[in-house]
Protein backbone atom coordinates (compact mmCIF):
# COMPACT_ATOMS: atom_id res chain seq x y z
CA UNK A 1 0.00 0.00 0.00
CA UNK A 2 1.28 2.95 -0.86
CA UNK A 3 1.94 6.01 1.43
CA UNK A 4 -0.60 8.31 0.47
CA UNK A 5 -3.10 5.75 0.90
CA UNK A 6 -1.58 4.78 4.33
CA UNK A 7 -2.18 8.51 5.15
CA UNK A 8 -5.50 8.60 4.41
CA UNK A 9 -6.26 6.07 6.77
CA UNK A 10 -4.84 7.50 9.71
CA UNK A 11 -5.68 11.07 8.71
CA UNK A 12 -9.36 12.79 8.00
CA UNK A 13 -9.44 15.30 5.11
CA UNK A 14 -8.75 18.13 7.42
CA UNK A 15 -5.87 16.80 9.01
CA UNK A 16 -4.04 16.00 5.63
CA UNK A 17 -4.96 19.64 4.39
CA UNK A 18 -2.99 20.67 7.36
CA UNK A 19 -0.08 19.00 7.33
CA UNK A 20 -0.07 20.03 4.07
CA UNK A 21 -0.69 23.72 5.05
CA UNK A 22 2.03 23.75 7.49
CA UNK A 23 4.75 22.68 4.77
CA UNK A 24 4.15 26.42 3.21
CA UNK A 25 5.81 28.50 5.17
CA UNK A 26 4.46 32.00 3.80
CA UNK A 27 1.24 30.82 4.25
CA UNK A 28 2.31 29.81 8.08
CA UNK A 29 3.70 33.27 8.15
CA UNK A 30 0.78 35.21 7.34
CA UNK A 31 -1.36 33.19 9.55
CA UNK A 32 0.72 34.48 12.27
CA UNK A 33 0.77 38.09 10.92
CA UNK A 34 -2.90 37.96 10.96
CA UNK A 35 -3.58 36.34 14.39
CA UNK A 36 -1.29 39.13 15.86
CA UNK A 37 -3.09 42.10 14.08
CA UNK A 38 -6.54 40.28 14.67
CA UNK A 39 -5.41 40.57 18.02
CA UNK A 40 -3.92 44.30 18.16
CA UNK A 41 -7.25 45.45 16.62
CA UNK A 42 -10.14 43.41 18.93
CA UNK A 43 -7.95 43.28 21.76
CA UNK A 44 -5.44 46.10 21.93
CA UNK A 45 -8.65 48.33 22.63
CA UNK A 46 -9.39 46.42 25.80
CA UNK A 47 -5.35 47.57 27.12
CA UNK A 48 -5.23 50.94 25.54
CA UNK A 49 -8.73 52.77 26.41
CA UNK A 50 -8.31 55.78 24.38
CA UNK A 51 -10.85 57.13 22.68
CA UNK A 52 -9.88 56.97 18.73
CA UNK A 53 -12.21 60.29 18.08
CA UNK A 54 -11.17 62.15 21.00
CA UNK A 55 -9.36 65.29 20.87
CA UNK A 56 -7.81 66.72 23.58
CA UNK A 57 -9.01 70.74 24.65
CA UNK A 58 -4.95 71.90 24.18
CA UNK A 59 -3.96 68.99 21.74
CA UNK A 60 -0.52 68.45 20.97
CA UNK A 61 -0.39 68.10 17.28
CA UNK A 62 1.73 65.95 14.71
CA UNK A 63 3.78 64.55 18.04
CA UNK A 64 6.64 62.25 16.48
CA UNK A 65 6.25 58.39 17.91
CA UNK A 66 8.24 57.69 21.37
CA UNK A 67 6.18 60.43 22.46
CA UNK A 68 5.38 60.43 26.24
CA UNK A 69 1.82 59.38 26.55
CA UNK A 70 1.83 58.31 22.75
CA UNK A 71 3.82 55.83 22.00
CA UNK A 72 2.68 56.14 17.97
CA UNK A 73 2.45 60.04 18.29
CA UNK A 74 -0.55 62.12 17.25
CA UNK A 75 -2.37 63.22 14.29
CA UNK A 76 -2.91 66.73 12.55
CA UNK A 77 -5.61 67.15 15.14
CA UNK A 78 -4.37 65.72 18.14
CA UNK A 79 -6.29 62.36 18.12
CA UNK A 80 -3.79 59.32 19.36
CA UNK A 81 -2.94 57.27 16.36
CA UNK A 82 -2.13 54.03 18.31
CA UNK A 83 -5.83 54.02 19.53
CA UNK A 84 -7.00 55.01 15.73
CA UNK A 85 -4.57 52.17 14.45
CA UNK A 86 -6.76 49.40 16.86
CA UNK A 87 -9.80 50.51 16.26
CA UNK A 88 -9.15 51.46 11.89
CA UNK A 89 -7.81 47.92 12.07
CA UNK A 90 -10.75 46.33 13.93
CA UNK A 91 -12.99 48.79 11.41
CA UNK A 92 -11.16 47.41 7.87
CA UNK A 93 -11.24 43.56 9.37
CA UNK A 94 -14.71 43.64 9.95
CA UNK A 95 -15.82 45.12 7.03
CA UNK A 96 -13.58 42.59 5.15
CA UNK A 97 -14.74 39.58 6.88
CA UNK A 98 -18.29 40.76 7.06
CA UNK A 99 -18.35 41.46 3.14
CA UNK A 100 -16.76 38.58 2.08
CA UNK A 101 -19.07 36.64 3.85
CA UNK A 102 -22.48 38.04 2.34
CA UNK A 103 -20.48 37.86 -1.19
CA UNK A 104 -19.80 33.98 -1.21
CA UNK A 105 -23.44 33.13 0.35
CA UNK A 106 -24.59 34.89 -2.88
CA UNK A 107 -22.16 33.31 -4.76
CA UNK A 108 -22.59 29.90 -3.14
CA UNK A 109 -26.69 30.23 -3.52
CA UNK A 110 -26.46 31.42 -7.19
CA UNK A 111 -24.10 28.91 -8.33
CA UNK A 112 -25.67 26.14 -6.26
CA UNK A 113 -28.70 26.42 -8.37
CA UNK A 114 -27.24 27.75 -11.48
CA UNK A 115 -24.74 24.22 -11.52
CA UNK A 116 -27.80 22.03 -10.35
CA UNK A 117 -30.73 22.72 -12.03
CA UNK A 118 -29.19 23.66 -15.18
CA UNK A 119 -30.87 24.18 -18.94
CA UNK A 120 -32.68 27.62 -18.49
CA UNK A 121 -31.96 28.11 -14.95
CA UNK A 122 -27.97 27.92 -15.57
CA UNK A 123 -28.81 30.43 -18.83
CA UNK A 124 -30.48 32.82 -16.61
CA UNK A 125 -28.17 33.01 -13.71
CA UNK A 126 -24.81 32.90 -15.74
CA UNK A 127 -26.43 36.18 -18.38
CA UNK A 128 -27.39 37.75 -15.16
CA UNK A 129 -23.73 37.41 -13.79
CA UNK A 130 -21.81 37.94 -16.83
CA UNK A 131 -23.61 41.62 -16.63
CA UNK A 132 -22.00 42.53 -13.73
CA UNK A 133 -19.04 40.89 -14.40
CA UNK A 134 -18.80 43.48 -17.57
CA UNK A 135 -19.75 46.55 -15.51
CA UNK A 136 -16.69 48.71 -14.54
CA UNK A 137 -15.80 48.07 -10.53
CA UNK A 138 -14.60 51.22 -8.89
CA UNK A 139 -17.23 53.61 -10.98
CA UNK A 140 -20.10 51.91 -10.11
CA UNK A 141 -18.58 51.03 -6.58
CA UNK A 142 -18.73 55.15 -5.79
CA UNK A 143 -21.71 55.55 -6.93
CA UNK A 144 -23.32 53.11 -5.14
CA UNK A 145 -21.22 53.84 -2.35
CA UNK A 146 -23.01 57.85 -2.31
CA UNK A 147 -26.44 56.26 -2.51
CA UNK A 148 -26.10 54.17 0.29
CA UNK A 149 -24.31 56.06 2.49
CA UNK A 150 -27.88 58.07 2.00
CA UNK A 151 -29.82 55.17 4.50
CA UNK A 152 -26.97 55.86 7.14
CA UNK A 153 -29.48 58.37 8.86
CA UNK A 154 -31.95 55.92 8.96
CA UNK A 155 -29.44 52.93 10.20
CA UNK A 156 -28.42 55.28 13.31
CA UNK A 157 -32.13 56.89 14.14
CA UNK A 158 -34.02 53.29 13.54
CA UNK A 159 -31.77 50.71 14.46
CA UNK A 160 -29.32 52.68 17.07
CA UNK A 161 -26.13 51.08 15.56
CA UNK A 162 -24.00 54.24 16.22
CA UNK A 163 -20.94 54.01 14.68
CA UNK A 164 -21.40 50.95 12.37
CA UNK A 165 -24.49 52.78 10.74
CA UNK A 166 -21.63 53.71 8.58
CA UNK A 167 -20.03 50.54 7.97
CA UNK A 168 -22.93 48.88 6.75
CA UNK A 169 -23.14 50.95 3.47
CA UNK A 170 -19.87 49.82 2.68
CA UNK A 171 -20.22 46.03 3.26
CA UNK A 172 -23.37 46.40 1.17
CA UNK A 173 -21.81 47.33 -1.97
CA UNK A 174 -18.95 45.03 -1.73
CA UNK A 175 -20.98 42.27 -1.20
CA UNK A 176 -23.48 43.37 -4.18
CA UNK A 177 -20.31 43.48 -6.20
CA UNK A 178 -18.00 40.52 -5.04
CA UNK A 179 -20.24 37.77 -5.74
CA UNK A 180 -19.78 37.04 -9.09
CA UNK A 181 -16.32 34.76 -9.37
CA UNK A 182 -18.05 32.60 -6.55
CA UNK A 183 -20.94 31.78 -8.33
CA UNK A 184 -19.14 30.77 -11.26
CA UNK A 185 -16.77 29.04 -9.24
CA UNK A 186 -19.22 26.93 -7.69
CA UNK A 187 -21.44 26.47 -10.87
CA UNK A 188 -18.33 25.44 -12.61
CA UNK A 189 -17.42 22.13 -9.38
CA UNK A 190 -21.41 21.15 -9.33
CA UNK A 191 -21.76 21.03 -12.99
CA UNK A 192 -18.92 18.24 -12.63
CA UNK A 193 -20.23 16.64 -8.96
CA UNK A 194 -23.93 16.59 -9.80
CA UNK A 195 -23.75 12.94 -12.52
CA UNK A 196 -21.92 11.31 -9.91
CA UNK A 197 -23.10 8.47 -8.49
CA UNK A 198 -23.59 9.50 -4.84
CA UNK A 199 -25.81 12.19 -6.22
CA UNK A 200 -28.07 10.02 -8.37
CA UNK A 201 -28.22 7.53 -5.42
CA UNK A 202 -29.58 10.27 -3.30
CA UNK A 203 -31.73 11.19 -6.45
CA UNK A 204 -32.87 7.83 -6.47
CA UNK A 205 -33.98 7.61 -2.44
CA UNK A 206 -36.09 10.48 -2.98
CA UNK A 207 -33.56 13.14 -1.38
CA UNK A 208 -35.25 16.74 -1.84
CA UNK A 209 -33.68 19.11 -3.78
CA UNK A 210 -32.60 21.02 -1.03
CA UNK A 211 -31.10 17.89 1.02
CA UNK A 212 -28.86 16.82 -2.27
CA UNK A 213 -27.49 20.85 -2.44
CA UNK A 214 -27.13 21.69 0.76
CA UNK A 215 -26.20 18.08 2.27
CA UNK A 216 -24.20 16.53 -0.65
CA UNK A 217 -22.99 19.15 -3.05
CA UNK A 218 -21.99 22.12 -0.88
CA UNK A 219 -19.40 20.03 1.68
CA UNK A 220 -17.71 18.67 -1.65
CA UNK A 221 -17.07 22.22 -3.11
CA UNK A 222 -16.44 23.61 0.37
CA UNK A 223 -12.77 23.74 -0.45
CA UNK A 224 -12.72 26.37 -3.33
CA UNK A 225 -15.56 28.58 -1.48
CA UNK A 226 -12.72 28.53 1.03
CA UNK A 227 -9.75 29.42 -1.17
CA UNK A 228 -11.78 31.97 -2.24
CA UNK A 229 -13.20 33.66 0.61
CA UNK A 230 -9.48 33.77 2.10
CA UNK A 231 -8.22 35.73 -0.85
CA UNK A 232 -11.42 37.80 -1.04
CA UNK A 233 -10.95 39.31 2.29
CA UNK A 234 -7.81 41.10 2.13
CA UNK A 235 -9.18 42.27 -1.36
CA UNK A 236 -11.92 43.26 0.38
CA UNK A 237 -10.10 45.44 2.39
CA UNK A 238 -8.47 47.18 -0.15
CA UNK A 239 -11.13 48.32 -1.53
CA UNK A 240 -12.70 49.66 1.29
CA UNK A 241 -9.31 51.49 1.72
CA UNK A 242 -9.79 52.77 -1.73
CA UNK A 243 -13.21 54.07 -0.85
CA UNK A 244 -12.29 55.97 2.04
CA UNK A 245 -8.98 57.59 0.67
CA UNK A 246 -11.27 59.11 -1.55
CA UNK A 247 -13.28 60.05 1.03
CA UNK A 248 -16.86 57.47 -0.13
CA UNK A 249 -16.05 55.14 2.82
CA UNK A 250 -16.62 54.62 6.49
CA UNK A 251 -18.28 57.83 8.05
CA UNK A 252 -16.25 59.55 11.04
CA UNK A 253 -16.69 59.39 13.68
CA UNK A 254 -15.22 55.71 12.85
CA UNK A 255 -12.26 55.56 11.40
CA UNK A 256 -9.98 52.52 9.53
CA UNK A 257 -6.82 52.20 7.90
CA UNK A 258 -7.94 53.89 4.46
CA UNK A 259 -9.66 56.91 6.36
CA UNK A 260 -6.18 57.07 8.58
CA UNK A 261 -4.59 56.93 4.93
CA UNK A 262 -6.77 59.82 3.62
CA UNK A 263 -5.86 62.26 6.29
CA UNK A 264 -2.69 62.08 6.50
CA UNK A 265 -2.48 62.97 2.44
CA UNK A 266 -1.65 66.89 2.99
CA UNK A 267 2.23 66.36 0.74
CA UNK A 268 3.74 69.11 2.19
CA UNK A 269 3.97 67.73 5.53
CA UNK A 270 5.03 64.17 4.44
CA UNK A 271 8.35 64.45 4.80
CA UNK A 272 8.48 65.16 8.54
CA UNK A 273 5.57 63.67 9.22
CA UNK A 274 5.90 60.34 7.03
CA UNK A 275 4.63 58.04 10.35
CA UNK A 276 0.88 59.55 9.29
CA UNK A 277 0.89 57.80 5.93
CA UNK A 278 3.52 55.03 6.64
CA UNK A 279 1.98 53.36 9.68
CA UNK A 280 -1.74 52.52 8.62
CA UNK A 281 -0.22 51.66 4.84
CA UNK A 282 2.03 49.09 6.60
CA UNK A 283 -0.57 47.93 8.69
CA UNK A 284 -2.67 47.19 5.33
CA UNK A 285 -0.33 46.30 3.35
CA UNK A 286 1.04 43.39 5.50
CA UNK A 287 -2.24 42.30 6.77
CA UNK A 288 -3.61 42.16 2.89
CA UNK A 289 -0.36 40.38 2.04
CA UNK A 290 -1.12 37.78 4.68
CA UNK A 291 -4.23 37.19 3.68
CA UNK A 292 -2.93 36.36 0.43
CA UNK A 293 -0.30 33.92 1.40
CA UNK A 294 -3.01 31.90 3.35
CA UNK A 295 -5.12 31.67 0.40
CA UNK A 296 -2.07 30.89 -1.42
CA UNK A 297 -1.49 28.00 1.06
CA UNK A 298 -4.67 26.94 1.29
CA UNK A 299 -4.75 26.57 -2.59
CA UNK A 300 -2.22 24.20 -2.29
CA UNK A 301 -3.04 22.02 0.66
CA UNK A 302 -6.46 21.52 -0.69
CA UNK A 303 -5.87 20.93 -4.03
CA UNK A 304 -6.41 16.95 -4.58
CA UNK A 305 -3.83 16.75 -7.72
CA UNK A 306 -0.90 17.35 -5.12
CA UNK A 307 0.83 14.35 -3.46
CA UNK A 308 -0.55 13.74 0.32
Amino acid sequence: MSEELKLLEQFSFWQITWRRFKRHKLAIAGLVMVILMTAFSFAGPLIWKVSPSYIPLNPSVFLPPGSPGYPLGTDSLGRDILARLMFGGKVSMFVGFLSTAVSIFLGVMIGLAAGYYGKIVDSLLMRFTDVFLTIPTLPLLMSLAVVFRRITPVLETEFRLGIFAGILPIVMVMAFLGWMVTARLVRGQVLSLREQQFIEASKAIGARDSKVMWGHLLPNVMAPIIVSATLSIGGNMVWEASLSFLGLGVSPPATSWGQMLQGATIWALLPSYWYLILLPGFALFFTVLSFNFIGDGLRDALDPRLKV
